[in-house]
């Protein structure tokens, strides 16, 4: 079996996440992960940017593409967390 690039997102991760964006004000859930990912990944910024301008609803393609890139984002370092526990105690 071909082993994937990138995670599975579990319904932990989602679980998670969107009540963090829920009760985050605002758009200021997915403004911080903007700013963050205009130095750290600006590549995926400019294509989520991109993205929206030729939407009918360019702020709700804007954050649908960050939320997404975040949830990927989320379930690696909880893959990364739980491989690093299991050596612990291996």
């Amino acid at each position: 079996m071909k082993e994937r690039l990138l995670p599975y997102v579990s319904e932990e991760v989602s679980e998670v996440l969107s009540k963090e964006f829920i009760e985050t004000p605002g758009d200021q859930y997915t403004r911080k992960i903007f700013e963050r990912l205009q130095s750290e990944n600006p590549k995926i910024v400019h294509f989520v940017l991109e993205a929206s301008m030729g939407s009918s609803d360019p702020m709700r393609v804007l954050h649908i593409g960050l939320l997404v890139y975040r949830l990927i984002e989320s379930q690696a370092q909880a893959d990364e967390m739980k491989r690093e526990f299991q050596d612990v105690f291996q």
